[in-house]
């Protein structure tokens, strides 16, 4: 993935942790991220497919740092709940 993709997703999972993935729109993305919405389109031609990417790399990065907690002796099931909240 490149750079503007990555920033249209981090726009993207911003505004729909705050205030839900029906209240957020290509051209809310566009004025964040300082593109024009053509860019977007080009990356995720829907917003279903904005919304699926959104979803699948934040599933993504949860389980690798859970990874990482459970790989580190010196981190605890306690540890991973904490990180889980």
């Amino acid at each position: 993935m490149n750079a503007t993709a990555d920033r249209i997703l981090d726009a993207g999972q911003e505004l729909i942790q705050t205030g839900g993935f029906s209240a957020m729109s290509f051209q809310d993305i566009a004025s964040e991220v300082g593109i024009r919405k053509p860019s977007i389109i080009h990356h995720f031609p829907t917003k279903a497919e904005l919304g699926v990417a959104v979803i699948r790399r934040y599933r993504d990065s949860f389980s690798s740092q859970l990874q990482q907690i459970s790989k580190d002796p010196a981190k605890s099931s306690w540890d991973a709940l904490e990180f889980y909240f």
